[in-house]
């Protein structure tokens, strides 16, 4: 254990020793794009195809999620679901949604979507999902959907999501998505996510995802997140996501990151991702980065060609 605590304080303190060192002059310009959220459809069926793409009518209850499964064997004999490649599944203010209905979902579509290569997933206000609906989740649509070159998942108002399911998603993407080229993983107002889930997320993603070029990480009103998560993202995405050309990272409202977790974040991003060309950082709300830090991040980062950088709960632009 001392080994361990030594070794971490020696990684920060050159990290911030280092950073206090560059100068704040710079002129490149910034900004910050915000994230959307979905608007809830007004569909009548379960769900339609677009050519090679599924999309579905917004669930809300696990009847409405048994439906689609009937509804699937049904269309089982007109339409070849081995040949769907796109798949956007909405769950829109699911209060009546449980691990149940979420099991039956991820089972179905695992099982008839063996070609999928672009998922799009929205937990909107899943009140009853626990984590043992997101394992659920994860094990059935990740074990068959071994093509995914293209995940989203958006988890909002999750409220009994905790690190545990964090853990069981990004290990289970991690293990069998290793075509991924790009991810985008939105958690807000998820506030029993710690820097544990963090840490198991990186490690997860950065072990075997190594070709990913595309990967935006939101963690919006994630209070109990601190400077050893950034740590730890830093050190498993980074370090290992090396042909990364896009990046974007939310911490708004994260009250718990300092300006060492800021420090971090950019100093390793300017030393290992050195193919990229579009990078958002967003450290908003009651955390406890500086100003004057902020301004060092944009001078460091000021050659990335395209640079969003902002902060503040209005995201003010740096």
């Amino acid at each position: 254990m001392s080994s361990s605590s030594s070794s971490s304080t020696t990684f920060e303190e050159t990290y911030t020793s280092n950073f206090a060192m560059l100068p704040l002059n710079s002129t490149h310009r910034t900004t910050f794009n915000k994230i959307m959220r979905p608007s809830k459809p007004n569909w009548t069926k379960s769900f339609f195809f677009d050519n090679n793409k599924l999309v579905t009518n917004t669930f809300s209850t696990d009847d409405d999620m048994k439906d689609f499964a009937q509804s699937v064997k049904a269309e089982v004999g007109r339409h070849r679901w081995q040949e769907i490649t796109q798949a956007n599944i909405t769950l829109y203010s699911c209060k009546r949604i449980t691990d149940e209905g979420i099991t039956g979902l991820a089972q179905c579509l695992g099982k008839n979507l063996v070609n999928l290569q672009s998922l799009t997933m929205n937990f909107n206000s899943c009140d009853n999902v626990t984590d043992s609906g997101i394992e659920a989740f994860a094990q059935y649509i990740f074990k068959h959907c071994v093509h995914l070159s293209n995940i989203s998942i958006t988890f909002n108002k999750c409220i009994l999501l905790t690190d545990k399911g964090i853990k069981a998603l990004s290990a289970a993407i991690g293990k069998n998505c290793t075509k991924l080229r790009r991810l985008n993983l939105t958690f807000e107002d998820c506030e029993k996510i710690t820097d544990e889930g963090v840490e198991a997320l990186a490690k997860g993603i950065g072990r075997n995802c190594v070709n990913l070029q595309n990967f935006s990480i939101s963690f919006n009103w994630c209070v109990q997140i601190t400077d050893k998560g950034i740590q730890a993202l830093e050190k498993g995405i980074i370090r290992k996501c090396i042909h990364l050309n896009t990046l974007a990272v939310n911490l708004n409202t994260s009250k718990n990151i300092t300006d060492k977790g800021a420090a971090i974040l950019a100093v390793g991003i300017h030393k290992h991702l050195h193919k990229l060309e579009d990078l958002s950082i967003f450290i908003g709300g009651e955390n406890k980065v500086t100003r004057n830090c902020l301004l060092k991040v944009k001078n460091l980062l000021s050659p990335i060609p395209k640079l969003n950088l902002s902060y503040g709960f209005k995201g003010f632009r740096i």
